[in-house]
């Protein structure tokens, strides 16, 4: 079987071949660019199926930082405010994974991965490291347009873009909205609003 250390490597070479002539930096297990009005990454994480396999699959995030101020201070300062799977962008949006066997399969398969990441990938860097067309997604009626930034994540996206536009009234209206209609959910489903709540109450 393959030590997932060795899938890990193998898959970080690959990487480092299809991303680094595009202009992204390989910092710890993520790959990151200023982009636009933000940064964007792209993580692969890894793990060994039964028969020995490698296998992978790409998540990508987008960080604004006057959003991160009020939504994540105290989060890894890497934290996404936007992410998504890669797989949420193809066609059919089934869980897929890249897999191989070792070295030379993988490679063979670097340009299949290279044409999925730039057909996939960079197109949702290039829309969604705008804050608006982040916000216009989040405000869609289908929750598919919400990628991996639903439940009270997406709330409180909306009301930190209204926060940071000066729409005070309509930032803490969504908050308060949120915390309200979680009443009867335990207290982990609404904290992250009440903590937004909190930072605009202490400004205002």
């Amino acid at each position: 079987l393959m030590k997932l250390k060795v899938a890990e490597f193998l898959v970080d070479r690959l990487m480092d071949k299809i991303l680094l002539p595009i202009g992204f930096t390989h910092v710890c297990d993520d790959y990151v660019r200023q982009q636009n009005e933000g940064s964007v990454g792209m993580a692969f994480p890894c793990s060994i199926h039964s028969l020995g396999e490698g296998a992978f699959t790409c998540y990508l995030g987008v960080r604004f930082e006057r959003l991160a101020q009020l939504l994540d201070a105290d989060a890894p300062p890497d934290k996404s405010t936007f992410a998504a799977s890669i797989n949420d962008l193809r066609e059919d949006r089934k869980f897929q994974q890249w897999e191989f066997f070792g070295a030379e399969d993988l490679e063979a398969k670097m340009d299949f991965i290279k044409s999925e990441i730039i057909t996939l990938a960079l197109p949702f860097f290039e829309k969604f490291s705008h804050v608006q067309a982040v916000r216009e997604t989040l405000e869609s009626k289908d929750h598919r347009d919400w990628y991996l930034s639903g439940g009270e994540r997406r709330e409180c996206i909306l009301a930190a873009i209204k926060w940071t536009e000066g729409d005070r009234a309509g930032a803490m209206k969504i908050v308060e909205q949120g915390i309200a209609a979680r009443q009867s959910k335990m207290a982990k489903y609404r904290y992250e609003l009440e903590e937004l709540k909190k930072k605009f109450l202490s400004v205002i």
